[in-house]
């Protein structure tokens, strides 16, 4: 078989869907080298992957605020992903001189993946971890990414247009030109954000993503990567056996937006008295409760989501791609909390196809939770929905459909 190259980023959303990719390329009989950074070793060598230390790390700042500052944290966040192009290419090539790599799987921020691939000759595919985004989106609405990725203050969907909208315009102008000088290439800047391939893989349903009519074949729409495991929370499966007919709301914000144990509390005010199971995943958030928790309500530093939601009725999260669509996947309605980066713009999605309601971090109180709570779980109409874009996600076909395109792909490059 073929030794292939995975370049992964290092956040944890941006890494699951490479290591499923790692797992099924080993069952398949590839023999697989993933670059990535020491925190995911355990589990890229668990995928069946040789380990590949990269010393690139990046820790996004989970910054709340909106504001023009947004648009310099934006040129910013563009030139530490040229700068770290710069730094590992020259090691990436010497990898790839060295271990007779057929071809690359990289992560879509991995910019370094794309140059690689390039320098060397080597057909790619990129691992999208997000709704898919190209030039021709931003072209045709750039008040959507002004508004749902920059966060640039806006009371109505309109109010930064037309003045405020058309100089933000302007200064992505400006950025994008001189980014395109230091890169020295003719792609598009909003490229550096997805690097393209002639095999890109998205982790939701065509019926999910934003404005598909704006996406060629190379764009495949597989779906989340729901692979079925053993469960090793007894506690919640033993629980949920005696409770089947409860309802079970099941809290997470994931690992790198979780910092809010104000927020926690408030969950745990808000649903004192509810009729059903609360599972609040904390991640390493350290709780000072000042009164008695409830029996109902369940703290956990780490659950298996991915099972967990099989058992979940409602699903109350900060917006993260992977999750919203594996709930989804299993017709679980959501409320969206969104805190920052694409989230913002899963939550307007999740509204305009009714699968679920946002709610602003800010403005929430115990009362308003519980009331949107009631108000999704009471909704026939989401449960219709969320049926709906359920099926959608799993006809998409998954690692069988990634597999497929695999095998395609390999075909067409002659690649054994």
């Amino acid at each position: 078989m073929s030794n292939v190259l995975l370049i992964g980023f290092p956040l944890f959303g941006h890494m699951r869907p490479l290591l499923g990719l790692s797992r099924l390329l080993v069952q398949h009989g590839e023999t697989v080298y993933f670059f990535g950074n020491e925190n995911f070793r355990e589990a890229i060598e668990n995928s069946g992957a040789l380990f590949l230390e990269s010393e690139e790390e990046y820790s996004p700042s989970g910054s709340e605020t909106a504001g023009t500052d947004k648009l310099s944290e934006f040129a910013g966040l563009l030139l530490e992903l040229l700068q770290a192009r710069e730094r590992l290419v020259p090691g990436l090539n010497a990898l790839i001189s060295s271990s007779n790599i057929d071809y690359i799987i990289h992560d879509s921020f991995c910019s370094w993946g794309k140059m690689t691939a390039r320098i060397n000759r080597l057909p790619a595919v990129s691992s999208i971890t997000t709704f898919g985004y190209n030039q021709d989106i931003y072209d045709k609405y750039p008040e959507q990414f002004i508004q749902n990725v920059l966060l640039m203050p806006t009371d109505s969907p309109n109010a930064l247009f037309p003045k405020q909208g058309r100089a933000v315009q302007r200064m992505l102008k400006l950025m994008f030109a001189a980014m395109r000088d230091l890169t020295e290439e003719s792609d598009d800047l909003i490229d550096l954000l997805v690097n393209k391939q002639e095999l890109n893989f998205v982790y939701t349903s065509s019926l999910f993503q934003i404005h598909m009519d704006s996406f060629d074949s190379s764009f495949r729409f597989v779906g989340p990567l729901i692979k079925q495991t053993s469960f090793s929370d007894h506690t919640i499966t033993e629980q949920a056996d005696a409770d089947k007919r409860l309802p079970l709301i099941y809290i997470s914000f994931g690992t790198v937006f979780n910092h809010k144990p104000q927020f926690y509390a408030m969950c745990i005010e808000a649903f004192r008295d509810f009729n059903g199971r609360v599972v609040i995943s904390t991640g390493n958030v350290e709780l000072d409760l000042h009164t008695e928790l409830p029996g109902h309500i369940e703290l956990m530093p780490w659950v298996s989501q991915q099972e967990l939601l099989r058992l979940t009725t409602l699903f109350i999260t900060h917006g993260g791609f992977n999750s919203i669509n594996e709930a989804l996947f299993h017709a679980v309605p959501v409320i969206v909390i969104p805190r920052a980066v694409d989230q913002f713009l899963v939550a307007e999605r999740v509204e305009q196809l009714g699968v679920g309601m946002k709610l602003e971090l800010d403005t929430i109180t115990p009362h308003s939770l519980a009331s949107t709570v009631k108000e999704v779980l009471e909704s026939e109409e989401i449960k219709s929905n969320c049926r709906l874009v359920g099926e959608s996600l799993r006809l998409s076909g998954g690692l069988d459909e990634v597999w497929v395109q695999m095998k395609r792909f390999k075909q067409i490059h002659e690649i054994r």
